[in-house]
């Protein structure tokens, strides 16, 4: 679908709803005409043209703007909601100082291209040293810009400027995002740039380029908003706080002081990151920006990323108890393997008497030999029954069990630390390991029971043929291997065996043993394999996004500070997994505004972005399950 989109011909909506399509002559498709086959040549120009009429829908045009806010939604001019589908292209805030794919396509194909494949914005990331002119030229032009050679010889901002107006030029909306402060890959924990300013710019170079940038593009109706900062995050030594702290950690103080920067400018809306790496907007209700203060109410957007790596406290102890009970139930797995070959022994011993009398021997042997093997005598005298052994183990599933659960009550869902993955680590495996261990004497257990004399042979014992009954039970043994006319020696009964003690309990009968084990194991293993499954579905993914952020959707109060618009500012991947699955669906359900990180087909020069929509050549599509996805997003009617 779509798998090529740098034609010349320009998106309908900007040419009287008509567009060439050449295969071997025009064909001219006019206003209302269903086209066939035959007349285009190609079924894939009719999907072409199928995504140029749906993208010229999604379209916003300029009499709905300026763009406002309303409760949970973004709405135009006359009130009516938006639904802001929005592609990453990035490329100014690196070194290189220019969006990636100018070094192959001409400028207006990629816009052109944008639209046609059905999105109506760009957010578009830019550095403190592009605006502030460091460098002055745009570095290695003659490559970066290899496709566009009338742009050569401009300073970066002037390359970002004609960026920005192709893109309006072609109906599209687009959001500036201050990125980073120095052009470099974000986003990490020692780059030094995870707050709004760092040593080369602080604080207030950072209001004076909002300012700057506002100005610059105020006369442009379709720069519809103002991402003030990309991913907050604890760095040079100090972490960020939403409304308490002091003013060098306080984000949201220091989001109001930009965002009323950009207000005083022009009329746009103001996007503003949650905190670390903008996962959390927990603090949002007791702090809120988009009520109470007039120059942001009716403008602000909480901003929100999510990649498949992108931990709480509470997705990562998901993702401990999903690994640690897959461990379990595989565990699992060869104990119940165990116990039917434990059954299985006993009927081999009852047809082999031979081999039932060597493997008492062997057995006698190694209990003798107690510096190599321990006695593994866990009921003295036969008195444990299998009901307080299936009762022991069962406990121990239900301990780990519950374990499993802990997280959603004590994980906190807004925070993210490192040390969550050693406690829950340590939680969860010690608990596994007691219960698994519990399991283990079970089945030692049943060992000893298919091991007994009574176990092995029924009715009485052939002639010159030795059995277990008889072997069991000799006081001693001799210290070196028994060999067979040894065997056959005290199979003839030159000893004597000792006699059973009188009145000694009855060991339960391994068939008793193996039945009530199996009943247990099927318990504990539906209940952990069901809690598995759990962890690693929809619902519990819905659950910690509501937790983090999705909570401000919920809910159509115009002025309320629980109730506030969030945009998927970044998200992406490159992989058809269930993280991707579950992510299109939650924003389906949610009706999200979102941004796909990222468009571009290159990460910097000669380097492929993997998680890109588009090839190498900016122009092919790399994964068509992922823009379809995005094309049946874009598409969904809202919940």
């Amino acid at each position: 679908v779509g798998s090529h989109f740098g034609s010349s011909c320009r998106p309908p909506s900007l040419e009287g709803g008509r567009c060439k399509a050449m295969s071997g002559g025009a064909a001219r498709a006019r206003p209302g005409r269903m086209l066939g086959l035959r007349s285009l040549g190609s079924p894939r120009l009719v999907v072409w043209l199928l995504l140029a009429k749906r993208a010229a829908g999604a379209l916003v045009p300029v009499s709905a703007l300026p763009l406002r806010t309303r409760g949970r939604h973004v709405v135009d001019s006359h009130g009516a909601p938006v639904h802001l589908a929005c592609v990453n292209w990035y490329g100014a805030h690196l070194e290189q100082m220019v969006s990636n794919g100018l070094n192959v396509l001409p400028l207006p194909n990629i816009t052109s291209g944008i639209v046609r494949l059905g999105f109506n914005c760009v957010r578009l990331p830019y550095s403190l040293d592009l605006v502030f002119g460091v460098p002055p030229r745009v570095p290695n032009e003659h490559i970066s810009l290899a496709a566009n050679p009338d742009m050569k010889g401009r300073s970066p901002l002037g390359v970002f400027d004609a960026t920005l107006e192709a893109l309006t030029s072609a109906g599209l909306l687009v959001i500036l995002n201050n990125h980073v402060s120095s052009a470099k890959w974000c986003c990490g924990g020692e780059d030094g740039e995870g707050l709004w300013y760092t040593d080369a710019y602080p604080e207030e170079a950072w209001l004076n380029s909002l300012t700057l940038m506002a100005t610059r593009y105020k006369a442009d109706p379709r720069v519809v908003g103002f991402d003030l900062r990309n991913e907050i995050r604890p760095s040079l030594g100090k972490t960020p706080t939403w409304g308490t702290g002091g003013p060098s950690t306080d984000w949201r103080a220091a989001a109001v002081k930009g965002g009323e920067r950009v207000a005083a400018v022009k009329d746009m809306l103001i996007f503003v990151s949650g905190l670390h790496y903008s996962i959390f907007l927990c603090d949002v209700p007791r702090h809120p920006i988009h009520v109470g203060l007039p120059a942001l109410s009716g403008r602000t957007v909480y901003t929100a990323h999510e990649y498949s790596w992108y931990d709480s406290n509470l997705s990562a102890y998901h993702d401990v108890g999903r690994g640690v009970s897959w461990w379990y139930l595989s565990a699992l797995s060869g104990w119940c393997a165990c116990m039917l070959s434990a059954r299985a022994l006993r009927a081999c011993l009852r047809r082999c008497p031979r081999a039932a009398a060597a493997s008492t021997l062997a057995l006698e042997g190694a209990r003798r030999s107690r510096a190599r093997i321990p006695e593994l005598n866990f009921c003295p005298a036969g008195r444990c029954r299998p009901s307080l052994e299936v009762l022991g183990a069962q406990a121990a599933a239900a301990a780990f069990y519950a374990a499993l659960r802990l997280g959603d009550r004590f994980a906190d869902p807004c925070s993210a630390d490192g040390g969550v993955w050693l406690r829950a680590g340590a939680a969860l495996g010690l608990s596994g390991l007691l219960s698994l261990g519990l399991w283990a004497r079970l089945l030692l257990r049943v060992c000893q029971a298919a091991d007994r004399p009574e176990a092995r042979s029924e009715g009485p014992p052939r002639a010159g043929v030795p059995t277990a009954r008889t072997l069991g039970r000799w006081r001693t043994l001799p210290d070196s291997p028994v060999h067979e006319h040894e065997l056959e020696a005290l199979g003839e009964g030159k000893q004597q065996p000792a006699e059973p003690h009188e009145g000694a309990p009855t060991p339960p009968p391994l068939d008793m043993w193996v039945a009530i084990s199996l009943v247990s194991f099927l318990l504990a293993f539906g209940a952990i394999a069901t809690a598995f499954r759990r962890l690693g579905s929809y619902a519990v993914f819905a659950d910690e996004l509501d937790r983090r952020w999705g909570f401000l959707l919920a809910g159509d109060q115009d002025a309320s500070a629980a109730v506030a618009p969030v945009w998927l500012g970044e998200f992406g991947t490159d992989q058809n997994d269930a993280w991707w699955l579950n992510m299109m669906r939650y924003a389906r359900e949610r009706s999200l505004d979102f941004a796909y990180w990222p468009l571009n087909g290159e990460k910097r020069t000669n380097e492929g972005e993997t998680y890109g929509l588009l090839m190498e050549d900016s122009r092919s599509v790399r994964h068509t399950w992922k823009l379809k996805a995005m094309q049946a997003l874009i598409t969904a009617p809202p919940h």
